[in-house]
């Protein structure tokens, strides 16, 4: 597609997609994705890029000395995706921010490279992607719009609550008639919970109805973290680090406890907080950061930007994650098992360590210059 780049070659196994969007009974489109033959689906995460265009798109934490522009954050993306050969790409918020003018340019340009690479890809909203000249549900369905986008409008509740992007993906093994994987991802704003009681609901009785006919593990994605991320860091051991304050909004959303209810949900990640990049145990759930890849969005000096990695094996019976850098050897770092069907937590995460902070409070709360985290 010349629009966004040019054609790209990579071959593409037969995908077919199942959406559930408005109602737990109601299905979109009757494709689907499905497993690798050897058994993997390999998914890249990119959250917070904030992929600015206009007249001011400074590089932020970067060595002064050497040339930077929102050009690093879609070349680097562009190399992850060549080196890694997801079979999604899965984007948790922050891509565009008040400085895209346009955002609908922006959003053309940062989605792009996946696109570029014939790459489905699936998106949600964080804070900060309808703080330009579009509105929440404006950016949604231009997202939808795109070539390759795996993503559904489905608004839920109203007004400051109101979150568009809500869906579920369904992933097969490609000779059965039932799915043997999930994702979730939802919307997540700045409004007082993140995640809305609507949401929760949603997921509650979509998970529900869809486990009551095909039980299977699923993962969660969305922007802002919950509660339980800053409970558990303090408490438990972590892969990753542990840079700065868990920016959770201040109500508890119930996600976490719905998700408990339901079983199915086996890890969660997220966005937001730019240079945490862990993942922690929290009562059986692993609950881990997406570190980001982006240039212009704030980052830590002498420490590389970076971007989650996590593959499903063994057709649903198993997850590792590990981490991307942009460095010289384009380094993989915290390679390690999330989940694995019949063995526990304490087995597979008995190599991880503590946290290393004497003093959380002591933490700096960052937030992108020029606006409020």
């Amino acid at each position: 597609n010349a629009e966004y780049g040019g054609n790209d070659q990579r071959n593409m196994k037969p995908m077919t997609l199942m959406l559930v969007t408005l109602l737990p009974v109601a299905l979109g489109s009757q494709e689907r994705l499905s497993f690798n033959a050897d058994g993997t689906f390999k998914l890249l995460h990119i959250s917070d890029t904030h992929y600015e265009i206009g007249p001011v798109t400074a590089c932020q934490d970067v060595d002064p000395a050497l040339p930077c522009s929102q050009l690093n954050t879609t070349d680097f993306i562009a190399r992850l995706i060549s080196v890694e050969q997801p079979d999604l790409v899965v984007y948790t918020g922050d891509i565009v921010d008040w400085a895209t003018h346009p955002s609908a340019g922006g959003m053309t340009a940062l989605y792009g490279v996946g696109i570029r690479h014939a790459v489905p890809w699936a998106a949600t909203l964080g804070n900060h992607d309808a703080q330009s000249d579009l509105n929440r549900s404006s950016v949604m369905e231009y997202v939808t719009q795109l070539p390759g986008a795996l993503s559904e409008l489905n608004p839920l509740g109203s007004g400051a609550t109101e979150a568009f992007g809500n869906f579920v993906l369904e992933l097969y093994n490609e000779s059965a008639n039932t799915p043997s994987f999930r994702s979730y991802h939802f919307d997540s704003n700045a409004n007082p919970s993140s995640i809305s009681p609507e949401q929760v609901q949603w997921y509650s009785q979509t998970a529900g109805a869809l486990n009551a006919v095909a039980p299977a593990p699923a993962l969660g994605f969305f922007h802002i973290p919950l509660r339980q991320y800053d409970t558990a860091v303090r408490v438990g051991n972590i892969s990753g680090h542990w840079n700065e304050v868990v920016s959770y909004n201040g109500n508890n959303s119930d996600l976490f406890s719905a998700f408990q209810s339901v079983g199915d949900v086996k890890a969660t990640f997220c966005g937001h907080d730019h240079t945490n990049d862990f993942c922690v145990d929290y009562q059986g759930i692993q609950l881990c950061y997406e570190g980001s890849p982006g240039y212009q969005a704030y980052g830590r000096k002498d420490w590389p930007r970076r971007a989650r990695v996590t593959q499903i094996e063994g057709f649903g019976q198993r997850v590792t994650s590990w981490k991307r850098l942009d460095d010289a050897s384009q380094s993989v770092v915290d390679k390690e098992l999330l989940w694995e069907r019949g063995i526990t937590a304490e087995l597979v995460h008995e190599r991880r360590r503590p946290n290393g902070v004497l003093a959380p409070e002591s933490l700096p709360r960052r937030s992108q210059p020029g606006h409020a985290h």
